[in-house]
C-alpha cells in the first residue's frame, strides 16, 4: 500500500471515494446533502495546502483522508474513507499517519478529528485506535508531532 499526498490529476478516485463515504455516512436529519460542486472547491483548496492524501493498492485509489489547516497550530480531519475490501488492514492509521507528519511539517502542533453519531463504523475504529485513547487523556498533541498514530 502507498500513502500519498493528493493531486488535482486524482479528482476522479477522490470523488468516487467520497461518493461512497456520503452514501454510506448521509447528513443527520435537518441537514442538506453537501454537493460534490461545493465540496470539491474545499477540496481543492486542501490539496493545495497538502492536506489531502490517497491510499493506493497498486494502481487503485482505496482510501482517502481530507485535512483543513484550522489555523497556524492545527489541522482538523474532515473526512477518511476506506472502501469496504481495503478496512482492517490499517489504510485508516496509515493516512492518519501521513496526515500528522504533514501537520508537523507545517508547524502544527495538533490534529483534531470529530465523528458523527451516526457513524457507527468511524466511531468503533476512533475507539479503538491508540490516537481516540490519547485524545481522551487530553495529548492528542503528540500525534502532530510524530509520536502517535
Amino acid at each position: 500500500m502507498n500513502i500519498r499526498p493528493a493531486t488535482s490529476a486524482d479528482e476522479a478516485a477522490l470523488r468516487s471515494l467520497w461518493e461512497e463515504f456520503m452514501a454510506e455516512v448521509p447528513e443527520p436529519e435537518g441537514f442538506e446533502p453537501e454537493t460534490w460542486e461545493t465540496y470539491s472547491k474545499e477540496l481543492n483548496a486542501n490539496i493545495a495546502a497538502g492536506a489531502v492524501f490517497v491510499a493506493e493498492d497498486g494502481s487503485a485509489a482505496v482510501g482517502m483522508l481530507e485535512a483543513s489547516v484550522a489555523d497556524k497550530t492545527r489541522w482538523h480531519v474532515e473526512t477518511v474513507q476506506v472502501r469496504p475490501e481495503a478496512r482492517r488492514q490499517g489504510v485508516a492509521k496509515a493516512l492518519l499517519k501521513a496526515c500528522a507528519e504533514a501537520a508537523r511539517a507545517s508547524g502544527a502542533t495538533h490534529v483534531s478529528l470529530g465523528v458523527l453519531a451516526s457513524n457507527e463504523a468511524a466511531q468503533t475504529v476512533w475507539r479503538a485506535s491508540a490516537s481516540s485513547r490519547r485524545a481522551r487523556d487530553g495529548s492528542a498533541d503528540r500525534c502532530a508531532r510524530g509520536q502517535g498514530w
